[in-house]
């Protein structure tokens, strides 16, 4: 049958409009509502809510995560660690982009960038009993988790007392989750130190670029990658030139494509409650939610049924290495 699905949204707007560039591909994501819990089998197709998800709305930045692009060299080299005149890591500026609508519509980011200034030494060395964050080794730079699972500072190991050998533990974490690992526990003379932290908000990029070039979204990522696997789907998309599409290579099977179909005849026909509704908990009631969306779209159904046998006739064509024109021609030959 077919149901929707929001992490298919990025792949049916390429779907649905082959052949866009990176900007107009967010502006549609932009369009498009996804609503956080369930609406009433009442309401409009067209309603959401005011509790939205915020992924595919932070512009180029989202676009580069739902296309999983990779860093570009030159942000790479500024990734790379530097320390302090302690030999205590200083991390490069980072950007949380943050999406909000205006008027009821996506398109505005603001941007928190975090700035590491220095580091603080917080005392002599000192003995330490708790939880680390990785295999202790002396003259290693650890999170330190004392007592709780709030990390509380840093510290590099001086001196690993006997016994050397330490051990991951496990701990409940609340009556719910019965246990987690975590550790190692361990025994050291440790230096501790914290990590001084400023944190700046940007309301435009244009600001955000003269303070922070480097944390331009085209200077961070690699757009001119050329082909990648969508974020959350099991579709890929490839590019030429500087247009953006929805690679049907047959990896998904037909389950799969079904989705897409129906996510996409969501976004065509603006049916946003379709993306605000709790899939997954019951079959039947899933169901007969695609069922009623459906009969309030039949074009929609049409597309669907279309959208299926367009897959398998390409599939074939494709196992077969039959051209395109000879693939047209089975399909006329067999559906008439």
């Amino acid at each position: 049958m077919g149901y929707p699905n929001v992490h298919m949204i990025p792949a049916a707007v390429l779907y649905l409009n082959p052949g866009i560039t990176k900007e107009e591909f967010t502006a549609l994501l932009d369009e498009t509502h996804c609503t956080r819990g369930s609406r009433s089998k009442y309401a409009n197709w067209s309603s959401f809510g005011d509790s939205e998800d915020l992924q595919g709305h932070s512009g180029l930045y989202s676009a580069a995560l739902i296309l999983r692009l990779g860093y570009t060299e030159e942000y790479k080299s500024l990734l790379q660690r530097k320390r302090d005149e302690n030999g205590f890591v200083i991390h490069p500026p980072s950007i949380f982009p943050e999406p909000y609508k205006k008027k009821g519509k996506w398109g505005n980011v603001r941007y928190i960038v975090t700035i590491h200034e220095r580091n603080e030494i917080l005392s002599e060395s000192m003995e330490y009993e708790g939880y680390i964050d990785g295999p202790p080794v002396e003259g290693n730079i650890y999170g330190l988790y004392p007592f709780h699972y709030e990390q509380e500072g840093f510290g590099v190991i001086l001196e690993l007392h006997e016994p050397k050998k330490t051990r991951s533990v496990k701990r409940k974490v609340s009556r719910r989750y019965e246990e987690t690992a975590y550790g190692p526990l361990i025994k050291a003379r440790i230096l501790k130190y914290n990590e001084i932290i400023r944190t700046e908000n940007i309301l435009d990029l244009e600001t955000l670029v003269q303070k922070y070039p480097n944390l331009h979204p085209e200077r961070m990522y690699d757009f001119s990658q050329g082909s990648g696997k969508i974020y959350r789907s099991p579709f890929r998309w490839v590019k030429q030139g500087d247009k953006y599409y929805l690679d049907v290579d047959f990896t998904a099977n037909e389950y799969q494509y079904s989705d897409l179909i129906v996510t996409s005849e969501g976004i065509r026909r603006k049916a946003w409650k379709i993306f605000s509704y709790i899939a997954g908990a019951d079959l039947e009631q899933d169901k007969a939610f695609v069922q009623r969306f459906l009969k309030a779209f039949p074009e929609a159904e049409k597309a669907r049924q279309k959208g299926i046998v367009d897959y398998w006739f390409a599939a074939y064509a494709n196992q077969r290495l039959m051209s395109s024109a000879d693939m047209l021609r089975l399909r006329a030959m067999v559906l008439g």
